[in-house]
């Protein structure tokens, strides 16, 4: 779902600091692993995540059906917080030809809008004597 390694961790952990492994948290928690889940630096169990935590608005480059969840409320409650995004072209193929052609043929009338515009007003000059031809 996202490109870089640094903003899976970021949306993973909410910016939480200073993470510990889980044989380094029962290592100082006297391999308690009741204490160990508690312990401000297990980010796993996002217990230094803040309440609140700005995304920011993410570009998603890869398109794909994607699932994700809260796995902090659903580990202690019956709150689970799930969700599903579904990320589609702006346009489909067909469209972005289509797009494409009609602004090559906009940019070409134009061209051709503009030397009318310009022969019409210089009749004596060479593009006048090319556009005279047709």
């Amino acid at each position: 779902m996202f490109d870089s390694k640094w903003l899976r961790t970021r949306m993973a952990y909410l910016g939480q600091t200073g993470c510990l492994t889980y044989a380094q948290l029962l290592a100082n928690n006297n391999n308690n692993a009741d204490t160990a889940d508690q312990d401000p630096a297990n980010c796993f169990k996002l217990n230094a995540a803040p309440a609140y935590f700005n995304g920011g608005l993410v570009q998603m480059n890869s398109t794909g059906t994607f699932y994700y969840m809260s796995t902090r409320n659903n580990n202690f409650t019956n709150r689970g917080q799930k969700a599903t995004l579904v990320v589609s072209n702006l346009l489909p193929t067909w469209a972005i030809v289509i797009v494409v052609l009609g602004s090559v043929a906009f940019a070409g009338a134009l061209a051709t809008a503009g030397a009318m515009f310009y022969a019409k007003s210089h009749p004596h000059s060479a593009v006048a004597t090319t556009l005279n031809k047709f």
